[in-house]
């Protein structure tokens, strides 16, 4: 993705939410604050850095 486009919010507002789930999934990332989710995450979403392998049963990782 070129460094001067964007997703759309519908797709951040996905991704997120699949990053989330993901992070749920695991007893140790279950604890992390929401700011992480910001911190650690949000930027790579919204440049397009973000990737998230799926399988026939759902996510599998980012």
């Amino acid at each position: 993705m070129p460094k001067d486009q964007t997703i759309s919010v519908e797709k951040e507002m996905q991704l997120i939410g699949e990053v989330t789930w993901l992070l749920l999934q695991s007893p140790l990332h279950r604890e992390y604050p929401l700011h992480v989710l910001e911190s650690r995450f949000l930027t790579a979403i919204r440049l397009g850095q973000c990737r998230i392998f799926t399988a026939v049963t759902g996510l599998l990782a980012l």
